[in-house]
């Protein structure tokens, strides 16, 4: 997997592309996963969402906080994921990410390097780009 560390969010002059925004180090779960392992993972991590992978290792879908409310933890991840994934290349513009995430009625992306997950990009990122820590 190519090299693509968590970028620092403070210079919101400085964003480019989704690439400069997103979440690197992705965490995933796998659809056989039990829904009790995925919500620990969840908060330990700190995170909102996780991809979720097939069989193969591929991303499949994405499962996020509210996806694991009221689920029994022993249901399997892939019976409640939201699919099909939707993923843009790391290069896509702010807006671009923004426009798929409005018409599609999600929060969450995964960040592709010609094809390969290589971040997560949320609406709360997104924020980054109009309120910095001078501006609250």
């Amino acid at each position: 997997m190519a090299e693509h560390p968590t970028p620092n969010r403070s210079h919101r002059s400085a964003v480019e592309n989704i690439g400069d925004l997103m979440t690197g180090d992705v965490i995933a779960v796998e659809a056989s996963e039990a829904v009790g392992a995925a919500r620990r993972l969840l908060q330990e991590s700190g995170l909102h969402a996780l991809p979720v992978l097939d069989s193969r290792g591929e991303a499949v879908g994405m499962i996020t906080t509210s996806d694991l409310a009221d689920v029994p933890a022993h249901e399997a991840v892939g019976t409640i994921m939201s699919g099909p994934l939707v993923s843009l290349e790391f290069t896509s513009s702010v807006s671009q990410a923004a426009a798929v995430m409005r018409n599609e009625h999600i929060h969450h992306l995964v960040v592709t390097d010609k094809g390969e997950t290589v971040g997560l990009l949320s609406s709360y990122d997104l924020l980054y780009m109009l309120v910095d820590d001078g501006d609250a």
